[in-house]
Protein backbone atom coordinates (compact mmCIF):
# COMPACT_ATOMS: atom_id res chain seq x y z
CA UNK A 1 0.00 0.00 0.00
CA UNK A 2 0.61 3.78 -0.49
CA UNK A 3 -0.30 6.09 1.91
CA UNK A 4 -0.24 9.41 0.78
CA UNK A 5 0.11 12.86 3.44
CA UNK A 6 -1.08 15.93 2.74
CA UNK A 7 0.10 18.93 5.22
CA UNK A 8 -2.74 21.51 4.35
CA UNK A 9 -3.20 25.23 5.68
CA UNK A 10 -6.26 27.43 5.64
CA UNK A 11 -6.98 30.01 3.08
CA UNK A 12 -6.10 33.25 4.64
CA UNK A 13 -8.84 35.48 6.48
CA UNK A 14 -10.80 32.47 7.66
CA UNK A 15 -10.53 30.72 11.02
CA UNK A 16 -9.61 26.91 11.84
CA UNK A 17 -12.97 26.37 12.96
CA UNK A 18 -14.45 27.71 9.42
CA UNK A 19 -11.66 25.43 7.69
CA UNK A 20 -12.42 22.24 9.79
CA UNK A 21 -16.18 22.61 9.09
CA UNK A 22 -15.53 23.06 5.33
CA UNK A 23 -13.12 20.20 5.13
CA UNK A 24 -15.35 17.84 7.04
CA UNK A 25 -18.78 18.10 6.03
CA UNK A 26 -18.56 19.70 2.22
CA UNK A 27 -15.29 18.93 0.88
CA UNK A 28 -15.50 15.15 2.51
CA UNK A 29 -18.97 14.75 0.84
CA UNK A 30 -17.33 15.07 -2.57
CA UNK A 31 -15.04 12.19 -1.51
CA UNK A 32 -17.50 9.70 -0.17
CA UNK A 33 -18.75 9.26 -3.61
CA UNK A 34 -16.24 7.87 -5.51
CA UNK A 35 -16.19 8.97 -9.68
CA UNK A 36 -16.31 6.25 -12.06
CA UNK A 37 -13.27 5.15 -13.39
CA UNK A 38 -11.34 6.24 -10.21
CA UNK A 39 -8.66 4.01 -8.41
CA UNK A 40 -9.98 2.49 -4.97
CA UNK A 41 -8.91 4.31 -2.02
CA UNK A 42 -8.13 1.74 0.51
CA UNK A 43 -8.43 4.92 3.74
CA UNK A 44 -8.98 7.96 4.04
CA UNK A 45 -8.46 9.91 7.56
CA UNK A 46 -8.08 13.42 8.34
CA UNK A 47 -5.78 14.45 11.54
CA UNK A 48 -6.77 17.79 13.27
CA UNK A 49 -3.95 19.83 15.75
CA UNK A 50 -4.67 19.82 19.28
CA UNK A 51 -3.50 22.30 21.68
CA UNK A 52 -1.07 20.22 22.99
CA UNK A 53 2.62 20.60 22.63
CA UNK A 54 5.39 17.60 23.36
CA UNK A 55 8.35 18.60 25.45
CA UNK A 56 11.52 19.50 23.25
CA UNK A 57 9.68 19.45 19.70
CA UNK A 58 8.73 22.44 17.59
CA UNK A 59 5.16 21.52 16.61
CA UNK A 60 4.09 21.56 12.67
CA UNK A 61 2.12 24.59 11.78
CA UNK A 62 -0.49 22.79 9.76
CA UNK A 63 -4.50 23.25 10.11
CA UNK A 64 -4.81 19.35 9.17
CA UNK A 65 -3.25 16.72 7.39
CA UNK A 66 -5.38 14.15 4.72
CA UNK A 67 -3.73 10.75 4.47
CA UNK A 68 -5.15 8.51 1.52
CA UNK A 69 -4.30 4.72 0.64
CA UNK A 70 -3.95 3.56 -2.60
CA UNK A 71 -2.93 -0.14 -3.56
CA UNK A 72 0.17 1.43 -5.74
CA UNK A 73 2.09 4.70 -6.87
CA UNK A 74 0.08 4.50 -10.43
CA UNK A 75 -3.58 4.49 -8.98
CA UNK A 76 -2.34 7.53 -6.24
CA UNK A 77 -0.73 9.16 -9.68
CA UNK A 78 -3.91 8.06 -11.60
CA UNK A 79 -6.53 9.84 -9.29
CA UNK A 80 -4.42 13.15 -8.90
CA UNK A 81 -3.77 13.67 -12.36
CA UNK A 82 -7.20 12.81 -13.81
CA UNK A 83 -9.71 15.08 -14.92
CA UNK A 84 -11.83 14.59 -12.00
CA UNK A 85 -9.22 15.61 -9.49
CA UNK A 86 -8.81 18.73 -11.25
CA UNK A 87 -11.97 19.74 -12.17
CA UNK A 88 -14.13 18.95 -9.06
CA UNK A 89 -11.55 18.23 -5.88
CA UNK A 90 -8.64 20.70 -6.36
CA UNK A 91 -11.47 22.75 -7.45
CA UNK A 92 -13.10 23.21 -4.17
CA UNK A 93 -10.03 22.72 -2.62
CA UNK A 94 -9.11 26.65 -3.26
CA UNK A 95 -12.45 27.12 -1.17
CA UNK A 96 -11.15 26.73 1.92
CA UNK A 97 -7.04 25.75 1.38
CA UNK A 98 -3.90 27.70 0.77
CA UNK A 99 -2.65 25.33 -1.55
CA UNK A 100 0.24 26.88 -2.64
CA UNK A 101 1.40 25.82 1.12
CA UNK A 102 0.32 21.96 0.37
CA UNK A 103 2.99 19.62 0.92
CA UNK A 104 2.79 16.03 0.43
CA UNK A 105 4.61 13.17 1.89
CA UNK A 106 4.06 9.89 -0.34
CA UNK A 107 5.19 6.80 2.20
CA UNK A 108 4.98 3.36 2.79
CA UNK A 109 4.46 1.96 6.26
CA UNK A 110 6.65 -0.57 8.40
CA UNK A 111 4.37 -1.80 11.54
CA UNK A 112 6.96 -1.84 14.40
CA UNK A 113 4.52 -1.97 17.25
Amino acid sequence: MIKVSFFLTRRRGSTHEEFHQYWTVKHTALLSTPAEGMPKVHRYVQLFPTPADVPGFQMAQYDGVAEIWFENMQDATTSFSSRHYHDVIAKDEEKFLDRSKTVCLVSHENPVI
